[in-house]
């Protein structure tokens, strides 16, 4: 079911709660990430920040799209990571990253399961996944995870991979454990959050 979200909203509305600023960065996105996953029996995207999800429902690759903000002459980074691994109360292994890709360009959306006027060209984009996109895992027992989708302009054009200070991830890897968005954001001169949203989910056994 598509849930159609506004056609602009204003940069003034906050987006982030339920502590994510401070817990993975420190302003606010621009505007509102909508993400949506095309499953094979039925669409769900998330049209608002916050909002509780059936893990059955966020295991494929999503789409991220946006109504406003972005240019198809520019470039984008897009990072998505879980605060809250192992759990939301002790965080031993925050963030456990989940997905980034760098040097991501937009076009203008085509898909009519998918709302928005912009679309971020991540589905055949391999060459500019830095770390391979891993679904949402919460462990049994942990209860309630949030996972952050952050989309920052590069306002320096291109950003050089062998220079990033982020070596590539692929598949399941300890390695993603205690990354942090806001120091990589700091170390490529990402300043510019132009769109942002997160969702919860819980592993089934708790």
């Amino acid at each position: 079911r598509i849930m159609a979200a506004p056609k602009s909203q204003s940069k003034t509305q906050e987006i982030f709660f339920d502590e994510i600023i401070p817990d993975v960065i420190d302003v606010q996105p621009e505007y509102p990430l909508l993400v949506t996953f095309l499953n094979d029996d039925d669409t769900l995207c998330v049209d608002q920040a916050g909002l509780e999800v059936p893990l059955s429902k966020v295991k494929t690759q999503p789409m991220l799209s946006v109504n406003d903000g972005v240019a198809t002459n520019k470039f984008y980074t897009i990072i998505m990571t879980d605060p809250d691994a192992k759990d939301r109360k002790l965080h031993e292994f925050r963030e456990w990253v989940h997905w980034v890709t760098i040097n991501t360009k937009v076009t203008n959306n085509t898909h009519k399961n998918v709302p928005g006027k912009y679309v971020f060209d991540t589905v055949d984009d391999k060459q500019n996944t830095l770390i391979s996109f891993q679904p949402s895992g919460p462990p049994k027992k942990t209860g309630l995870h949030r996972y952050v989708f952050l989309a920052y302009e590069q306002l320096n054009g291109l950003i050089d991979e062998t220079k990033c200070g982020q070596a590539p991830i692929v598949g399941s890897s300890k390695s993603r454990a205690k990354w942090s968005a806001r120091t990589f954001a700091k170390n490529n001169n990402l300043s510019k959050l132009i769109a942002g949203t997160f969702y919860q989910t819980q592993n089934p056994i708790q």
